[in-house]
């Protein structure tokens, strides 16, 4: 490491000027630029390819995926040819005695709807259940 120190301190500083520098840019060969543009023509060429590739496997990637998903329409002569099939009821069904039972279910909740449930006096006067409604009047008019 000492060595490399030396030898870096022991070095001139390079004291260009810009026009020194232009200069220098400008006295590039034929045989560079020739170069160059061979290295240019590579790598386009490098480019075309890879990207007609990936469009090759791109389309390939979309006809398969096209074959999976669509499945062959039957013809007339298919259905026609097909015959009764039969309706599979449904599990609720299969039971008489849970079919009913959830039948009645159903009708009591409509018959909330419909009707008031009565509820009887057992004990002294408990308000009213649903509320007081200051807007009633449940006395009658004398005449």
């Amino acid at each position: 490491m000492v060595d490399q120190m030396t030898s870096v301190e022991e070095q001139p500083e390079i004291d260009e000027t810009s026009s020194d520098m232009e200069t220098k840019k400008q006295e590039t060969s034929p045989a560079d630029y020739e170069l160059y543009l061979a290295a240019l023509k590579e790598k386009k060429k490098k480019r075309a390819e890879k990207k007609l590739q990936q469009t090759t496997t791109e389309n390939v990637e979309e006809k398969s995926n096209d074959n999976d998903d669509v499945k062959r329409k039957i013809t007339r002569e298919m259905d026609k040819n097909k015959g009764h099939v039969a309706s599979k009821k449904k599990k609720i069904d299969r039971n008489p005695r849970v079919k009913h039972r959830e039948k009645f279910r159903r009708s009591k909740i409509k018959r909330k709807g419909q009707v008031k449930v009565v509820r009887s006096k057992e004990n002294k006067y408990e308000g009213e259940f649903s509320g007081i409604r200051t807007g009633v009047t449940a006395s009658r008019k004398i005449i």
